[in-house]
């Protein structure tokens, strides 16, 4: 990865608050229209905990909600009703489509230089260093959209401010909890500045002064720190 500057401040104590009420406060059984009209970084966060094993058929629906990625993995002979795999990219494409922004996705979903449309790219990380806008990481806003490489390939989520030491926090799927060994879960993370990939701003305005403005010391106490299994 190459040489980046610091990471930008952390929201204040206040906005902390907020957010760690937001997640107190989260609705599990969100309805389609409630989801439509919560930013991305907000439903994200609504899904924090969400995990592999015990919400299987949830994160079955997020790999397999495009018809190319079902073909694919049929093709594959992957049965991802017995494992699910790595679902980061798939995560983020999934939280930008249901509040709206799948407009954001087209420039993912391109096949090698070509304008070819291929769904089976919205849960490849690595391909989500075409989204959007290049922003460089000490302007960097909660709800931008994070690569980072790791030992095992490429790892993609929502930036969620700076961690200890420099560190990227990134809102993710797939993700290790605190006191895992299994990366398999929707939590918030830190990773060291040195593996970022690339941060890009999805769409025009995003994110807007509405959004969740950090995520709060308190949720980071709760998810732990780790890695991602891809």
């Amino acid at each position: 990865a190459q040489a980046v500057p610091e990471v930008a401040p952390q929201a204040t104590p206040q906005a902390n608050e907020v957010v760690a009420q937001e997640v107190a406060t989260a609705n599990t059984e969100l309805t389609p229209e409630q989801i439509a009209q919560m930013t991305p970084m907000e439903f994200a966060t609504s899904l924090i905990g969400l995990d592999e094993d015990d919400d299987h058929d949830e994160v079955e629906k997020i790999l397999t909600q495009w018809d190319a990625v079902k073909s694919w993995y049929d093709s594959q002979g992957i049965d991802v009703s017995n494992t699910n795999g790595a679902w980061c990219a798939a995560f983020v494409s999934h939280v930008l489509t249901q509040t709206g922004h799948a407009d954001a996705l087209e420039d993912v979903a391109t096949s090698g230089g070509t304008k070819r449309r291929n769904a089976f790219e919205f849960i490849r990380a690595k391909k989500f260093e075409n989204i959007g806008s290049p922003v460089k990481i000490n302007e960097a806003k909660t709800g931008d959209i994070v690569v980072v490489k790791t030992r095992s390939g490429y790892h993609v989520g929502f930036y969620a401010g700076k961690g200890e030491d420099g560190k990227i926090k990134i809102l993710g799927g797939n993700q290790q909890a605190a006191g895992s060994s299994k990366g398999n879960q929707v939590t918030v993370n830190e990773y060291a500045l040195d593996s970022l990939y690339s941060v890009r701003r999805p769409f025009e305005g995003s994110p807007t002064d509405t959004e969740i403005a950090d995520i709060s010391d308190e949720l980071l106490a709760t998810t732990g720190s780790g890695t991602a299994t891809r």
